[in-house]
């Protein structure tokens, strides 16, 4: 029995094993501890020396109504100066003969100084140190240590302070701490957490690290009582280091392949190299899609043994766990747990990918060389359907691996071999909106490859019998009713089933099915309807209705099929309107986009080109008349007097030069509007010159008006012209007269002053 059986054997003898040592409380051997404990051990590795220090703070809750006398604290394996202290004081101890060759580590008794009462409680400290040996669980040389760390089982945390420069490596479930103390960080060291690895490595995720990282107690050992928590190695001598790498071709890129384990499990690790880089390719070709990720990350693990697992694939990041001694064959182990690589958390129920790993194992099996063991599941005596995995009485592995690796080679044949499984596998990436899969998921996939009616498969293996049949037979009957509408879809070149009516398939809800396909066959016939009006002549085939038939829903298809019959109206008449016009025609450019437009299947801008060319056609016969009209009243235009006062900032001659270039240039709507400018030009030419003349009239009264007034204004009357005023009291002369307009012609000077 090797060191990591007897782990296994620890989950039952490990609570009875604390109590034998404990003289006080040894008649509650068959009840249980009698005690509690929280315990924080901290390992220093002196790994250039092969040696490391440990100190363990531990407390300890008396949970019985007698005294103890002692508390056992276990120690790694050649524990040396093993000192323990309550307070300042040492405490006495013993080592226990009583587990000597039992494969479990040494544990130290420490005596009380006074015992201690039920629901008392005691902190002591254990000191020592572990010199350079090799033992089962404890190899330790100068450049390299690798060992399984002790703990105090059930509330403990283990914090391993190893060289940052050196190779470290420790079981998954392990974190740094996310707060590096400066002395650690000073000396050259880094502090790993390891605290519920179970937990850790079974329940993986940011949050949990996170708790782990911060030694938050809620990470604290506690699924396992055995006092052991991680393997770990730090090696400052790299000749002596565990890892492998290869680049292995898979089939649309190389994949990086890393495996990192400890270097005295070499003989196993080179097993598990040789098996991971054949299956790989062998698991990608079997599964139908590429794998997801650009490394692979094999790394050994002893602690996920305890919780009876022989290895764990996380498919989220390209990570695989493996068992070292996993009690099967090597290469089955392996390729399974590679498997899971494919199908994982892309399936929606456990029995599905178990099964397909399962399944995926036992297809490569032959290819590479092994023979996967029997589980006999069918003489276990058990009927449980795969539905019921997880919630059954039936707790039988062989069983439950047995069927679900079974079924789907079963269901293989069913569907008409491995070019459909793989073919239905193909679509169960992790990347597909749909992901993940379920049992009603492969049901559908598996007769919509094949054809096959898959009820009394899935009835035999899967489903409750009982409990399934009326929704399998709503199924059945909804699903006949679609592949009729399917059939009657292909006859008229359409593939696919429209979105609506599909997404209730694959929700398994039914009882609107009907009605979606009666609705779906009224579009078919005004699809049929259209198909007879779309073989006009001149216009070609589009597929944008058959594009849509099977991605969008009915009514949407329905619409679609609408505008194209808008078009193919709009097409066809505006065909016959231009029909006259030379090939060369700007309206036959036009005409040529909307049938452009049409054959893209962009109905609405055939219709809108379609429309706009019709439009122009009849321009171009209006234009013409107008540019006749035009150029008849220019040639009968006489220009008089009047005439040309009226022509005067105009250019009828003009406009009308422009209206020609512009129908030629195939712009009828201008030519219109040109020519016809030109014609009211010239037509209202003597209503404009007689306006302007009244204009004109107008300005010179108002003129004249102006210059009569401001000539009186400068005409001022007086008494005697240019005879100065006298005053009847004074006598004298008043200023002179202002001078007027007449003075203007007046050159001789005024009298003196």
């Amino acid at each position: 029995m090797t060191f990591r059986k007897v782990l296994c054997v620890l989950l039952f003898s490990a609570g009875m094993a604390f109590v034998a040592v404990l003289p006080a409380a040894s008649s509650l051997a068959s009840s249980g501890l009698p005690y509690n404990v929280v315990s924080d051990s901290y390992y220093h590795l002196d790994v250039a020396n092969g040696t490391m220090s440990v100190t363990v703070t531990a407390t300890f809750y008396n949970a019985s109504a007698s005294p103890m006398a002692g508390v056992p604290l276990w120690t790694m394996p050649g524990a040396a100066s093993v000192v323990v202290k309550q307070g300042d004081a040492t405490l006495a101890t013993q080592s226990s003969s009583a587990l000597t060759g039992s494969g479990l580590p040494p544990v130290v008794v420490a005596t009380l100084p006074q015992q201690l009462p039920p629901r008392g409680q005691v902190d002591v400290v254990l000191t020592y140190t572990v010199p350079q040996q090799a033992v089962n669980g404890a190899r330790l040389q100068a450049g390299a240590e690798e060992a399984l760390f002790v703990d105090q089982g059930v509330g403990s945390f283990v914090i391993i302070d190893m060289p940052s420069k050196a190779d470290n490596y420790l079981d998954p479930g392990c974190v740094q701490a996310s707060n590096q103390p400066n002395d650690v960080k000073a000396a050259g060291y880094e502090r790993w957490i390891c605290g519920e690895m179970l937990g850790s490595v079974f329940g993986r995720s940011a949050q949990t690290e996170a708790y782990c990282a911060a030694m938050d107690d809620k990470c604290r050992q506690r699924s396992v009582p055995a006092p052991f928590s991680a393997f770990g190695q730090s090696l400052t001598d790299l000749s002596v280091r565990g890892i492998l790498t290869a680049d292995v071709q898979m089939q649309d890129k190389v994949l990086h392949v890393t495996f990192r384990y400890f270097k005295s499990d070499d003989a196993w690790a080179q097993q598990v190299w040789a098996a991971a880089k054949t299956a790989l390719p062998l698991l990608e070709k079997t599964y139908g899609y590429p794998f997801a990720f650009d490394t692979l990350n094999l790394r050994e693990s002893s602690y996920i043994e305890l919780g009876g697992a022989a290895g764990i694939s996380y498919n989220t990041g390209g990570d695989v766990l493996l068992a070292p001694d996993p009690g099967y064959p090597i290469p089955e182990v392996v390729v399974h747990e590679l498997g899971h690589q494919w199908a994982g958390a892309n399936e929606g129920e456990t029995w599905i990918a178990e099964g397909l790993a399962e399944y995926g194992m036992r297809t490569v099996a032959p290819g590479m060389g092994f023979t996967p063991i029997d589980y006999h599941w069918q003489s276990l005596g058990y009927t449980d359907n795969l539905a019921l995995w997880g919630s059954s009485n039936v707790t039988d592995a062989m069983y439950w691996y047995g069927r679900a690796g079974a079924f789907w080679f079963a269901y293989q044949a069913a569907i008409g071999g491995q070019a459909n499984m793989t073919r239905v596998l193909a679509q169960t990436s992790p990347a597909s909106p749909r992901s993940p899969f379920d049992a009603r998921w492969y049901m559908d996939a598996g007769e919509a490859a094949s054809g096959a009616n898959l009820d009394s498969l899935f009835t035999t293996w899967v489903f409750n019998p009982d409990t399934s049949a009326q929704l399998l037979k709503d199924r059945r009957a909804a699903h006949d009713l679609v592949n009729a509408l399917d059939a009657r879809a292909a006859s008229l070149g359409l593939t696919g089933t429209p979105k609506d009516i599909q997404n209730n398939l694959d929700a398994w809800v039914f009882p609107g099915v009907a009605a979606q396909v009666t609705a779906a066959n009224a579009v078919l016939d005004n699809y049929a309807a259209m198909v007879k009006l779309a073989s006009a002549p001149g216009l070609s085939p589009t597929d944008a209705v058959a594009k849509s038939w099977g991605t969008q829903t009915s009514a949407q298809t329905d619409g679609l099929i609408a505008q194209q019959k808008s078009a193919i109206v709009a097409l066809v008449s505006t065909a016959i309107q231009i029909k006259a016009e030379p090939a060369d025609s700007p309206a036959h450019g036009r005409f040529a986009d909307a049938l452009k437009s049409y054959q893209a299947g962009d109905f609405a801008e055939a219709t809108k080109l379609a429309s706009d060319t019709a439009t122009s056609a009849v321009n171009r016969v209006i234009a013409q008349k107008v540019l006749a009209t035009a150029e008849e009243t220019q040639k009968n235009y006489h220009a008089s007097f009047v005439g040309r006062i009226g022509l005067l900032f105009a250019d009828p001659a003009g406009d009308l030069a422009s209206a020609q270039k512009s129908y030629a240039a195939g712009d009828p709507a201008a030519a219109i509007n040109q020519a016809q400018s030109a014609i009211d030009t010239w037509n209202g030419a003597n209503s404009a010159g007689l306006e302007r003349l009244a204009i004109l009239v107008g300005v010179m009264a108002a003129l004249s008006l102006g210059v009569w007034w401001l000539m009186r204004r400068l005409d001022h009357d007086s008494p005697a012209l240019g005879a100065p005023k006298k005053t009847l009291a004074t006598d004298v002369d008043e200023a002179p007269a202002r001078p007027n307009w007449r003075d203007w012609e007046n050159k001789t000077p005024g009298p003196p002053r």
